[in-house]
């Protein structure tokens, strides 16, 4: 069972790509620029039907609203609702 740092951004995290504003954990694969297994990428949005790295997009690193380091909280795919631009709508 996922355990999110809070109940603010399990709620954000949870809602369809479409709503605004939501949270997006993306996974990005691994290419030649970037190394690595496990590449995860943290933003806000203000909705969209196809992620694009181009949308507009604020990146964060620590959560809105308890303050916990992102990235060493999800470190597993299960949080992924994207991968590389495909959406799960959770």
């Amino acid at each position: 069972m996922k355990k999110f740092c809070c109940n603010h951004f399990e709620i954000n995290a949870s809602v369809p790509s479409t709503t605004a504003p939501n949270i997006r954990i993306v996974k990005f694969l691994p290419t030649e620029l970037l190394m690595g297994d496990k590449l995860y990428g943290f933003y806000i949005t203000l909705g969209y039907d196809k992620f694009s790295i181009l949308l507009p997009k604020l990146n964060i690193s620590y959560c809105p609203y308890c303050g916990t380091k992102l990235k060493n909280w999800y470190s597993s795919d299960e949080y992924a609702n994207e991968i590389e631009g495909v959406s799960f709508n959770l």
